[in-house]
This record gives C-alpha cells, structure tokens and sequence, in this order.
C-alpha cells in the first residue's frame, strides 16, 4: 500500500511518471478502469516496440475497503528487463509505498517438442483441457490464481515460431502464510509429472498385452484417464511412458535463483 499520499494525489504523480517512463522507453500505454468485484480499479497497461507489456494495477475492490490503496505491477523481468525507466519508475511507486514484495510468479520451462509429444499426468487437482487439435491444445492443472496452477501449451502457435516448442508454466502464489517463504520441496510437490513421448509406440524388447496398449493409447488422447484406473494398472502404464519417451526432469533451484534475484 502506498503511504503519504492520498488516492488521487498519488495517482496523479503515477501518472507523471509514467509518461516520462513511457517518453524514454518508447512505450505506448493506455489507461482502463474496472468496476468488478475483486479486481483492480485502475490498471495502465505499457506496450513497448517488441511487444513487451507493463502492467500496472493501483486500489483493490475487496471485501472492504482495506485494498483501496494497495498496487500491483505485472510483467516478465526476461523480456523487459533491463530497462532503467521501469527501474526507476517502480523505485518511486516503492518509495512512497508501505511494505512490498513479491506476491507471485510464474516459472516457467521450454521443451524443444512438439505440443503433441508432450503429456501432462493429472493428479487429483482440478483439471482442464482446452483443444481444438493435436497440437492446438493447452492443459491447465489447479485452480487459476492459487499455488501450484500448471499451464501446458504450444509456444509455437502462440509466437508464431517456425519450430516446435512446447511450454510448461507453474504460478507460485504467496500467501498470509508463507509470504515471502520459498523452499524446494514445497516447489517440487507442486509440478506434476511431464512426459515427452516418441513418435511411435514401439515396445522391441517389452511384451505388452492388448489390453495394456489399449489402455496406454486411451490415456495419451485422455490424461483424466489415468485416475480411472487402478493403482496397478496406473503404476503398469506409467512405466510404459518410460518406455517410449521420458520424463522431463524440472530444474526448481533456476526458478527460485530467479526468485531470489529479483525479489
């Protein structure tokens, strides 16, 4: 929450700032106002030359009226930063402010596959699949804006690249709890297993029952299919995924080095 200031006033200086921001960047930015329950009143959303965006949120509308002077800034520090007028313009926001810190993030990881070779096993979260084909589909695993929510899409479609790359995003979520708190386990019990499948379901060297490669070929076009099954026959066609691809190993520490380095 900002402090010394009254709402308008501090909105007023924002403002100012954020011109002299958006003048020496060569960002165009553009004001909007919500009326909503739970969001943000005021937001200015920054744009910048390669389509890099700065959002910014200032007065909560919560349940009473203690988020009014509360702010929120939004962007990837990987695609912005460096930038020494955004620098500049958060040390002022954070100078006139109360306390302030880090309340989420996303980690994210590439694959270098296409989006079709790549499986998400669910848990007992919620669960959402949207698709409209094999490699038009983005899985999403948890509850949107709380701890551990996945996103499993095609990068590729999304940028528009020229070759297959498929990403896996997980939002950290801090609470009242455990603000500011980040260990390695409590990550890690958050990112759901993630396979990355071959081309073909070949078995060389394995004897595999009908029944078993009917299953598998269920639960590859099917993900929740798995949680219809029993424990041994999850266990059985979960190995069968080692067998034709592997399991990506996620690097948790690189997230929370990112964490660290730009809390």
């Amino acid at each position: 929450p900002w402090s010394g200031f009254r709402t308008v006033v501090f909105l007023d200086a924002f403002v100012s700032h954020l011109r002299d921001f958006a003048f020496q960047e060569h960002f165009d930015y553009q004001y909007y106002e919500s009326f909503t329950f739970l969001t943000y009143r005021d937001m200015w959303v920054c744009k910048g030359e390669q389509g890099e965006a700065v959002k910014f949120f200032f007065g909560f509308r919560g349940y009473d009226s203690s988020g009014a002077n509360q702010w929120k800034i939004q962007f990837n520090p990987n695609k912005v930063l460096p930038c020494d007028g955004l620098v500049n313009l958060i040390r002022w926001i954070v100078s006139v402010s109360g306390d302030c810190r880090i309340s989420s993030f996303d980690g994210a990881a590439d694959l270098p596959c296409a989006r079709s070779d790549a499986f998400m096993v669910k848990d007992k979260r919620k669960y959402q699949l949207i698709i409209n084909s094999a490699e038009d589909k983005t899985e999403y695993l948890g509850c949107r804006g709380e701890n551990g929510f996945v996103k499993l899409y095609n990068k590729r479609l999304e940028s528009h690249l020229d070759y297959n790359l498929t990403r896996f995003e997980l939002s950290v979520v801090f609470d009242s709890v455990d603000m500011g708190t980040l260990s390695v386990d409590a990550l890690r019990k958050r990112v759901p297993a993630v396979y990355v499948l071959g081309c073909q379901l070949r078995f060389d060297d394995r004897t595999i029952s009908e029944v078993d490669s009917i299953l598998l070929r269920f639960c590859l076009e099917h993900p929740d299919g798995l949680l219809m099954l029993n424990w041994k026959q999850k266990k059985k066609i979960l190995g069968l995924f080692d067998v034709i691809g592997f399991r990506v190993d996620f690097d948790v520490m690189i997230w929370i080095s990112q964490y660290y380095k730009y809390r």
